[in-house]
């Protein structure tokens, strides 16, 4: 667990910022800009400010969770068509 504190540091603020944005989030791309006071309430010398570093805890803080749930959907069409179209094809046609 030690060694990945600062991970669990980023997912905390990123759960942080979720719960204070429930309905639509901060604005998609906007993690960035809002993320200052979070840290800073926490360790103000935490050098890694970028994103939540796990995409659906950043898309829920940024989009909300009907962001969230439209990420999902698309992930498991595309899952979905990939995996009917890899056993409706040839081994040779997808590549073995």
């Amino acid at each position: 667990v030690s060694s990945n504190a600062d991970r669990l540091f980023i997912w905390a603020r990123g759960v942080e910022i979720a719960a204070d944005h429930p309905v639509v989030g901060v604005g998609f791309g906007s993690y960035p800009r809002v993320l200052g006071p979070y840290y800073d309430r926490r360790d103000p010398a935490f050098p890694m400010r970028t994103w939540a570093h796990d995409m659906p805890l950043s898309l829920l803080a940024e989009c909300g969770p009907l962001g969230l749930f439209g990420y999902l959907w698309l992930f498991c069409a595309w899952l979905w068509l990939t995996l009917g179209r890899a056993r409706a094809a040839r081994p040779s046609e997808t590549g073995g």
